[in-house]
């Protein structure tokens, strides 16, 4: 039976060996998590930009859009869209500019401690710079946020739901560089029941995160 999985997403020009996907337990973010090798699959490098991000793994049908167009004139998305998922996505969303530095620096604060769930404090502290539209609690209601660790990096986790629309959505917010000022974003959001039959595959791949050398240096 063949794999239903995608080969590796490279985001990046490097030359270098592709790993293959293997199954993960649905509770992928309970410890750091290091995915099983194996080599012989075809590498994706006609997007760049995404750091830190290097590489991702996603189910093969799964068909990737990149979108210029709505973000702004420096911000990039790369979306994977499943076939059936009726506009659900998993977005990699680079904003393409930074935040505050006061406001990196209570990002910051939190990611410092060991992975934890969140206080009501805590993410009052995460306002609209931080975490983009999320962060308007008009707009958007967080049902819980913590800290995890994903492939040896400590980023934060956060899940709710669009008030209009009824989206829901679990993401990941991840510092660029040491000052926190720059965020990647990694999200899946989508309707029901599109979204819960999804959600597995997409944590999986926020599970698969390949970091970029430079931020492995962090």
């Amino acid at each position: 039976m063949d794999d239903l999985r995608e080969p590796i997403f490279r985001l990046d020009k490097n030359e270098k060996q592709v790993q293959s996907y293997s199954e993960l337990p649905l509770d992928v973010f309970a410890h750091d998590f290091d995915l099983p090798r194996s080599s012989g699959h075809k590498r994706e490098s006609s997007i760049a930009g995404m750091e830190p991000i290097d590489a991702l793994l996603v189910p093969r049908e799964w068909r990737k859009e990149a979108r210029d167009s709505n973000f702004g004139e420096v911000a990039k998305s790369l979306s994977f869209l499943p076939p059936d998922g009726q506009g659900a996505e998993l977005a990699l969303y680079d904003r393409g500019y930074p935040i505050a530095s006061s406001e990196a620096q209570q990002f910051q604060a939190i990611l410092n401690k060991a992975p934890h769930k969140l206080e009501p404090a805590e993410i009052a502290t995460l306002n609209p710079q931080v975490l983009g539209n999320v962060g308007d609690s008009s707009a958007f209601q967080i049902n819980a946020a913590e800290t995890i660790r994903v492939n040896g990096k400590t980023v934060l986790s956060v899940d709710g739901e669009w008030r209009e629309g009824g989206k829901k959505f679990h993401g990941l917010y991840v510092p660029k560089d040491a000052s926190s000022r720059e965020i990647q974003e990694v999200y899946f959001e989508g309707q029901e029941p599109h979204f819960s039959k999804h959600l597995p595959d997409a944590r999986q791949a926020m599970a698969s995160i390949e970091w970029s050398k430079e931020f492995g240096k962090m």
